[in-house]
């Protein structure tokens, strides 16, 4: 298997500890938009291997999928064309095209 990619948030000290159950990244764009992608025991994520993740992730691993959500400047969520309002298991790959569609609303 070749490298796919993946996400990792890094705690230091001062920002406090890694939480596996839910490591989540907000983003908001000058349009307003914002997004939320999480990994983790509690999201539909996968590590490098492909398996849920369950546990802290260690030093040399990362998330190879994630779960995304969108907001509108509205706060509210934007659907994705299949009517979910959150997308699980998304490649590192897929995560950049969404999040540059979403800054280009």
């Amino acid at each position: 298997m070749g490298t796919i990619g993946g996400i990792k948030i890094v705690h230091t000290p001062q920002q406090g500890k890694t939480l596996h159950e839910h490591n989540q990244i907000k983003l908001k764009f000058p349009n307003g938009y914002s997004a939320s992608v999480i990994y983790g025991a509690l999201a539909y994520s996968t590590n490098e291997r492909g398996e849920r993740i369950t546990a802290p992730l260690g030093d040399m691993e990362y998330a190879a999928t994630v779960e995304i959500a969108i907001y509108n400047p509205q706060n509210e969520p934007v659907p994705f064309k299949d009517g979910t309002e959150v997308k699980g298991f998304v490649p590192i790959t897929e995560l950049f095209q969404i999040l540059n569609w979403v800054s280009t609303r």
